[in-house]
């Protein structure tokens, strides 16, 4: 009987050495996972959630909202890029990309595309709600929701309105509300 072939786990450093061919590449337990470029909706939906949650995150400082390219580094086998990442750090204090051992992002976002389905519903949600982040949301264009995931909790999907009170928000009742019909107005269902 033959042995399977050992797997490769791949590291930050043999991803960084491969060519900058504007894929976007990450790590998740050592596999690659790559994906093409994101269409013009994708790109829609970042931009508006970027406008909302940026500005909230800043007019009540609770940190800083960045959006791909941007790596969020959990270990040598660990490499993530989400859509839209919320840090408890002021923006002065970023650098290149985001140590995920040291402090969870407050908030990632992965918009779903039908390439990405799977592994933003499946692994990706597992691994951040397994402590790597407070809150993950799964905006899913063609199902017109948000899935909110957060570590020991049930998933929650929002198909009218999202209230966010971030986990590091101060004690002041502020809250953003996103209008889920709003956010993809315009929009095909689709990527």
């Amino acid at each position: 009987m033959a042995m399977p072939a050992a797997v490769h786990r791949w590291t930050v450093e043999e991803r960084d050495a491969l060519p900058d061919d504007r894929v976007r590449r990450e790590l998740l337990d050592g596999e690659l996972l790559v994906s093409p470029a994101c269409s013009g909706a994708h790109q829609e939906i970042l931009r508006r959630l970027l406008r909302l949650v940026g500005d909230f995150v800043e007019r009540h400082g609770v940190g800083t909202a960045s959006f791909a390219p941007f790596d969020i580094v959990y270990s040598a086998n660990d490499v993530l890029e989400p859509d839209l990442v919320v840090l408890p750090v002021p923006v002065s204090t970023l650098g290149k990309n985001w140590n995920g051992t040291d402090i969870p992002p407050t908030l990632v976002v992965e918009i779903v595309s039908p390439s990405s389905r799977t592994r933003d519903y499946r692994r990706k949600r597992d691994f951040y709600v397994a402590g790597h982040a407070l809150e993950y949301w799964i905006v899913d264009p063609e199902r017109r929701s948000v899935v909110v995931a957060r570590p020991g909790e049930h998933d929650v999907a929002h198909a009218d309105e999202l209230v966010w009170q971030p986990a590091r928000l101060p004690a002041r009742g502020a809250a953003l509300r996103i209008d889920i019909n709003a956010l993809f107005a315009g929009l095909p269902s689709g990527e």
